[in-house]
């Protein structure tokens, strides 16, 4: 039995704290709700600028929240720091929590600092204290779609996903995805150069990734109504993996499906994927590390790795 993980919530925004009244849809949807009602961790503190949102925080989770974490004591030890910030804070709040806290594991939202170079630093830091640095790719949580293709591993994948938004932040999921399913990537094509949109802030275009199991074709666009859809072929079985969006009390919230062809059997299975469990699974996982046991959560290397290939997409 491992003691409490004190942790600490660095950003409440929509995926730091939630909706905490949406208690049916965001249950274990955000860090800090994932934290709370998890038994091995402790949600010691939060840090957000905007006093509205560190209000809503200590009226749900009644724990005492800071503007900068200069101010945070020292008295408790923190041993979990989650930073769920926009991408171009990421390097400066990961040297700031070395600095003030020397945690034990970093578990911070993708796409994983503002470049390559930023990452790259952050992983010779984090490698000089000791400290484990994990990248929130909830994707690699889907149990179902897991355990469909380690079924199949033998046999070479080809597929198609169409994904709505941008390369960066909406594909470097399936970007990561991939590479956890089928290997690492071994070549990139480009059918044509990406459009930057800057309403998105991001990448859109269509591109061909050759992983070391896996031919997988990528497109990035805004004029589908499917969030996302991965369809993966090979000699046994066809995949689709597909996300939705549904209304529940005038919010837009996903719903994933999974099929799944057996084709010696000629068997079709339907599946519903409880996308409430995402955030609850990454932690269950990080659990795991705690106990060293085996987890798999995405590693600074592999996330290096997630945005290796999306340079060379951009080109």
């Amino acid at each position: 039995m491992i003691k409490k993980i004190n942790s600490i919530v660095i950003g409440l925004g929509k995926i730091g704290l939630g909706d905490p009244k949406l208690k049916k849809y965001n249950k274990l949807l955000s860090h800090c709700e994932s934290l709370d009602k998890i038994n091995f961790f402790n949600l010691a503190y939060a840090i957000d600028k905007k006093k509205k949102q560190r209000q809503i925080f200590e009226k749900y989770f009644k724990s005492p929240t800071y503007d900068k974490i200069s101010l945070v004591p020292r008295h408790i030890k923190i041993d979990l720091v989650i930073i769920s910030v926009p991408s171009e804070l990421h390097f400066k709040f990961v040297k700031d929590s070395v600095k003030k806290f020397k945690p034990k594991v970093i578990l911070i939202e993708k796409p994983f600092c503002k470049n390559l170079r930023q990452a790259q630093i952050i992983e010779k830091i984090c490698e000089k204290n000791n400290i484990k640095i994990f990248v929130n790719y909830q994707r690699r949580m889907i149990e179902e779609l897991k355990i469909s293709i380690k079924s199949t591993k033998k046999n070479f994948t080809k597929g198609n996903a169409i994904i709505y938004g941008g390369l960066i932040n909406n594909g470097s999921h399936f970007l990561d995805l991939c590479n956890y399913l089928f290997g690492n990537c071994e070549e990139v094509y480009r059918f044509s150069k990406l459009n930057y949109s800057r309403n998105l802030g991001d990448y859109l275009g269509k591109y061909r990734v050759l992983f070391s199991n896996a031919d997988i074709n990528f497109e990035n666009q805004i004029n589908k109504k499917n969030f996302f859809e991965l369809s993966l072929k090979n000699r046994i079985t066809n995949i689709k993996l597909s996300q939705t969006m549904q209304k529940y009390k005038n919010h837009k919230i996903p719903k994933i499906k999974l099929q799944i062809f057996d084709k010696k059997k000629k068997v079709k299975k339907y599946l519903s994927i409880n996308i409430r469990n995402y955030q609850k699974k990454v932690y269950l996982q990080i659990i795991n590390f705690f106990k060293k046991k085996k987890n798999d959560l995405t590693n600074v290397k592999e996330a290096i790795q997630v945005k290796k290939i999306i340079n060379e997409i951009i080109g």
